[in-house]
């Protein structure tokens, strides 16, 4: 990821091929590789400096389609007639994907490298920086707001005056960030188990995988993961990074909410809402603000990974596609009433 492939772009160079280009007429070469070889369809292959690259079975066919030698096909597809299933995937906008990911940029052997290793490493610390610095800035905004509840408690003063309605509806807004956060961690946390394991370091691969009809026009193309994680690494992961950012959830779930329900004026309690939903969103604020354009490209080709494919799993995916937003808001239903029933003192 890090360092590109030592393989030259496809194109033309001499005379002979440009007048050939004139002429219709295409060629496809490369000094590195071979791309007549079929051998290498669809395949990893490593390179000199132990990175690797993918040569897709059909990019004849699609250079020459540039060309306009052939005619482009076109073909429809309803992705929701698809039968349901379950799959996890990393979060596409979250400085904890970013940090999950970045090390997997660089080989073994780049790592050990003084030179490659130092710029590796350059690479890979601001993304875990910024996730530590993102844990320090809610925690602090956290203790705050319960050092400001905890003193207006004890001069007798956590009522709450705004009215009901207005109250649910903060709740409401602001349990549904907290909400899909605390879904985005265990999206997370079951992407990492589902996480091919490996017994050493291995640079991040992809592998597409296309499948051709009768006529050799692509029906189906899939992308899969072709290296490992090692278990202490997913370890990590769970310990620094999902661990505290469930308990930052769940803590400024709780305070949060009283922030919200005993603020003083009905202005106070909007604005009140906006600033504990501010703090629950400041780690995707980093990653739009700092991530590079490659972390985030390579987050959005990354794929989903599929749970086995059992009965169980096969009936939770149909429960979560009728029912899913049903349950979703009886969850956030529940807790904004619940929240205000027994944590609110009437005025």
């Amino acid at each position: 990821m890090f360092f590109k492939p030592n393989i030259k772009e496809w194109g033309f160079s001499t005379k002979e091929e440009e007048e050939g280009e004139e002429r219709g007429e295409t060629s496809l070469e490369s000094k590195d590789i071979n791309a007549n070889d079929s051998s290498m369809d669809g395949t990893l292959i490593a390179v000199e400096d132990g990175s690797f690259s993918t040569i897709h079975d059909n990019a004849i066919k699609d250079h020459q389609n540039e060309r306009g030698n052939h005619p482009i096909e076109e073909e429809f597809f309803k992705p929701l007639d698809d039968a349901p299933s379950v799959k996890f995937a990393l979060p596409m906008e979250s400085i904890y994907s970013s940090a999950i990911l970045v090390p997997f940029g660089a080989s073994t052997e780049e790592y050990r490298s003084f030179g490659r290793g130092f710029v590796a490493m350059l690479v890979v610390f601001p993304h875990w920086v910024l996730v530590f610095f993102n844990m320090f800035a809610q925690g602090t905004f956290i203790f705050y707001i319960s050092d400001k509840l905890l003193s207006s408690s004890s001069t007798g003063s956590g009522v709450c005056p705004s009215p009901f309605l207005l109250q649910i509806s903060g709740l409401l807004v602001f349990g549904g960030v907290v909400y899909s956060d605390l879904l985005e961690t265990l999206q997370m946390a079951m992407f990492i188990f589902l996480f091919p394991v490996a017994t050493e370091h291995q640079p991040l691969s992809l592998k597409t995988k296309r499948q051709k009809d009768g006529n050799g026009v692509n029906t189906t193309e899939n992308v899969s993961i072709v290296s490992g994680m090692r278990r202490w690494y997913k370890f990590v992961v769970y310990l620094l990074l999902l661990v505290p950012k469930l308990v930052i959830a769940g803590a400024l779930l709780y305070f949060g909410s009283l922030f919200i329900m005993r603020s003083e004026t009905n202005e106070d309690l909007i604005l009140n809402t906006l600033s504990v939903t501010f703090i629950i969103e400041i780690d995707e604020i980093l990653f739009r603000a700092t991530s590079p354009s490659l972390i985030k490209c390579t987050l959005q080709q990354l794929p989903r990974l599929p749970h086995a494919n059992t009965p169980l799993t096969n009936m939770l995916g149909g429960i979560q596609l009728l029912f899913g937003p049903y349950i979703n808001v009886g969850v956030l239903a529940a807790y904004a009433i619940l929240f205000q029933k027994y944590l609110c003192i009437s005025s």
